[in-house]
């Protein structure tokens, strides 16, 4: 099968070795090791919708056990060094990044492990996540992505307003949480301080893991997965952030961009990383650092998928420019440089050097594709009303949006509701936005529901 023959070498190579690491546990951290309680457990409890392992042990029977003996179970587990290397099978699914995926490359990989495990491995999150090892500037584990889209949409102000030099870099990081290697894995945690009981439990973990790869009704045989964490466990990606933390603490104290009184050199958000500068030698310098930092983990920066933004200084008094010329690499090839008409994705909004993009020219493409496929007039309100209209608020929250855009775009979408059902032009407004209980289309507005 083709998705087997792309997935396994990546999963299968060995992982990158380390120089050792001098273990020097931190004492405050020796309870990360301890024993399960029953309150934890409660707390952390595997939603019963959550999909069974290939055992096919539900949440749901793993739930019918008495609280106490679950306990006991993954205390001895614990006691023991880990799982079975049986229990630690799990079968991998693959999920389209966009529609119309077809490429082996297109698609995520998602691991379906033991209910139980993932039980015992939510509690080490949790535990990781209250012992606050993650850098401040990784916000992937935090609920929301408004911090991350506020401060480079300021710093993109600051710098034409202030008329100071600027150069960001997007950097695009090649099937990351499948090729992080697990010697970094078991080094980061060394170096953490972190027991040495925790340690050697997810070094074993990782070694006796495997997988089936599943694409629709088709099994491929176990395959012993050297490398990567598995995506879909609840400590997988702590443990991707910790590995990643090590690359944003090597860059140069030095590099960055004021912002006030602050120094910003990155921002990340999982395996999103964004890079500041106010000079390009500095820009150099840390993409430098960056690619070979990385590199020793296992991670390689895909140059193709960077773009880098730069906002310069211009001849003309109280004027700034947007420079279009490439000044930048990265793992040996060149970033592409965007220039004030270009706009990149990032968390969901589309920025350019100017800043947030406006996105109102996107609707109408969308209206006009709906009116144009071989749809009943309800189908075509169904997927306005449910899918369509909030598409856009994620991106429309997080903008600065005044009122006549959002006025502008209800317009769009009632004038190509007009023509959907053929409406005359006197058909008052309140029709088109009012509930369907109360007689209305049941039309979410625009500018009603996003603040402006």
């Amino acid at each position: 099968m083709e998705m087997v023959s792309f997935w396994e070498p990546i999963l299968t190579t060995p992982s990158k070795e380390l120089d050792g690491v001098t273990a020097v546990e931190n004492r405050d951290l020796q309870w990360i090791a301890d024993p399960v309680s029953m309150r934890e457990l409660l707390a952390c409890e595997v939603p019963l919708s959550s999909a069974p392992d290939p055992d096919s042990i539900t949440s749901r029977q793993w739930h019918s056990i008495p609280i106490s003996l679950r306990a006991l179970f993954l205390n001895v587990i614990l006691a023991l060094g880990g799982f079975p290397s049986d229990r630690l099978l799990s079968r991998t699914i693959f999920i389209p990044k966009k529609d119309g995926s077809s490429l082996p490359s297109e698609f995520h990989p998602i691991s379906v492990s033991s209910v139980v495990v993932r039980h015992l491995h939510k509690v080490f999150a949790s535990r990781l996540m209250r012992a606050n090892l993650v850098d401040e500037r990784q916000r992937g584990m935090h609920d929301g992505c408004a911090e991350n889209i506020t401060v480079l949409s300021t710093i993109l102000r600051d710098a034409k307003s202030s008329l100071k030099e600027l150069h960001v870099v997007s950097l695009d990081v090649a099937k990351a949480f499948d090729s992080v290697s697990h010697h970094a894995i078991t080094s980061t945690l060394k170096r953490l301080g972190l027991p040495s009981a925790f340690v050697r439990y997810i070094e074993d973990t990782y070694r006796n893991s495997s997988t089936v790869l599943t694409i629709k009704r088709s099994k491929s045989e176990p395959i012993r997965v050297t490398r990567g964490v598995r995506q879909g466990d609840p400590l997988s990606s702590l443990l991707f952030y910790l590995v990643v933390d090590r690359v944003l603490t090597s860059l140069p104290s030095s590099v960055g961009y004021h912002l006030g009184e602050h120094k910003i050199d990155a921002l990340a958000y999982a395996d999103d990383i964004v890079l500041f500068s106010s000079s390009i030698l500095g820009m150099k310098e840390m993409l430098r650092t960056a690619g070979d930092e990385a590199s020793k983990y296992g991670l390689q920066f895909n140059a193709a998928k960077c773009i880098a933004m730069s906002i310069l200084i211009a001849s003309k008094p109280k004027t700034y420019k947007v420079s279009t010329a490439e000044s930048f690499q990265i793992s040996g090839g060149p970033i592409r440089q965007f220039g004030p008409t270009e706009h990149f994705r990032y968390l969901g909004v589309h920025f350019s050097p100017l800043g947030i993009r406006k996105p109102g020219g996107t609707l109408v493409w969308e209206l006009a594709n709906i009116a144009s496929a071989p749809l009943k007039p309800q189908q075509r309100l169904k997927i306005l009303r449910c899918f369509l209209v909030p598409r856009f608020y994620h991106q429309l929250v997080l903008s600065r949006c005044h009122l006549q855009t959002l006025k502008s775009l209800d317009r769009q979408v009632r004038a190509a509701v007009r023509k959907w059902l053929r409406l005359p032009k006197d058909v008052p407004i309140g029709y088109f936005h009012a509930r369907c209980l109360d007689g209305g289309l049941g039309i979410p507005s625009f500018r009603t529901a996003i603040p402006a």
